[in-house]
């Protein structure tokens, strides 16, 4: 699974109405942790997958969705994000439905092309909130039962068996921030602050001035590169392998991280340790209060779940009806077999499937895999992988 971050660094918080003390609304939870909830926009009738993500400080459509809707830019403004600074278009007061109890009224919608993000999601998207949901409500993430739950007061919410986390707002950046822990596998531990991203399709991603100061890279036995796609642009990881990873009273023990090599945006700010992404948050039902400025953390059924590494370091996308190899690392036994990135997938296993299929296919660890494709010669080419451990 790719790694994902919608992080966008920009606050607009229009005017809201709850016509009751609590809102429950249906979310559809894809394997990485990314959740969808259902939004109208305006008047119209239309239903739209966004993606709700603590990592969204503005509310963003899909360009292509607003033009079809008849939504207009007023004006641009540069917006810093995970990868950088990007200039985008700017609709102002638009009116947001989320179920037909709440609406966010006077809402000033970031207009984005995303088919890049639809291109190796798997799932279509329409646009992304968080911000605007999380500064009015008490928000707790069910991901066990599939629910997002909007309350009015902490006092409504049922804490019991939950953990509390007191967060801050750093830099400007309301996202909440605190610090966790983790190990590499020589016994070394590093201490930092950390962006707490559902919108982040990884575990951990540590930040480029922390990897740098404390030559991570030297102290690891195995690196797998690894390309991830944001808002605006692609860029290139490395994933390793860590001993543990501790928030609060929690810990996990054998999982893979990603190491940033982002020379802009939050993830080059040597203030934060790095982003803590889906692959981590999903494992808790989570309630968050803005307002006080604090995480509830309790273990869900997904807690224990073994964490996935690296099999095959290959890496697909959509390009139209094409699905194609976005990217695949050197070291890997499908690029020494010939694999190459703009390749083109026939099938996989004898059997043309979709992208979420094939991913999955790649997932399965101790299997082993027949790829059928095209390379940039036109040449039908076949390989056969087992699928291991790559760290």
């Amino acid at each position: 699974m790719k790694q994902y971050s919608f992080l966008l660094l920009l606050v607009f918080v229009g005017t809201t109405k709850l016509l009751s003390q609590v809102v429950e609304i249906p979310m559809d939870i894809e394997p990485g942790g990314h959740t969808f909830i259902k939004v109208k926009v305006n008047n119209l009738d239309r239903e739209l997958d966004f993606v709700f993500d603590t990592g969204a400080t503005a509310d963003l459509i899909d360009k292509k969705i607003a033009d079809e809707i008849g939504i207009k830019g007023n004006y641009q403004q540069k917006i810093d994000g995970a990868s950088g600074v990007e200039s985008y278009d700017i609709a102002l007061n638009q009116t947001l439905h989320l179920t037909n109890r709440v609406k966010f009224d006077n809402t000033n919608l970031v207009l984005k092309d995303l088919s890049n993000l639809n291109n190796v999601f798997g799932k279509h998207l329409d646009g992304i909130m968080g911000y605007s949901i999380l500064s009015k409500y008490i928000t707790k993430i069910d991901y066990e039962n599939n629910k997002l739950i909007l309350y009015n007061k902490l006092r409504n919410v049922d804490l019991d068996g939950f953990t509390k986390i007191p967060f801050s707002f750093n830099r400007g950046i309301p996202i909440p921030q605190f610090n966790i822990n983790y190990t590499l596998t020589n016994g070394e531990s590093y201490t930092g602050s950390i962006l707490f991203d559902s919108g982040a399709g990884l575990t951990l991603l540590v930040n480029t001035p922390f990897v740098t100061e404390n030559g991570i890279r030297n102290k690891v036995d195995k690196i797998i590169r690894n390309e991830s796609q944001g808002l605006g642009s692609s860029s290139v990881s490395e994933i390793i392998r860590i001993k543990s990873l501790t928030i609060g009273e929690y810990t996990f023990e054998d999982l893979a991280i990603s190491l940033s090599n982002s020379k802009g945006g939050v993830t080059a700010m040597p203030e934060f340790m790095g982003i803590m992404g889906a692959k981590i948050i999903k494992r808790f039902t989570i309630v968050l209060d803005y307002d006080k400025k604090e995480l509830y953390l309790k273990p869900n059924k997904l807690y224990s779940e073994q964490f996935k590494f690296p099999l095959t370091g290959i890496k697909l996308k959509k390009d139209g009806k094409d699905i194609l190899v976005a990217g695949v690392d050197k070291s890997t036994p499908a690029y020494k077999k010939g694999l190459r990135i703009g390749d083109k997938i026939l099938r996989i296993n004898d059997e043309n499937r979709t992208l979420s299929k094939y991913n999955e296919l790649l997932t399965k660890k101790g299997s082993r895999v027949t790829i059928e494709y095209i390379n940039q010669k036109g040449q039908k080419k076949i390989i056969s992988l087992v699928l291991r451990d790559l760290l």
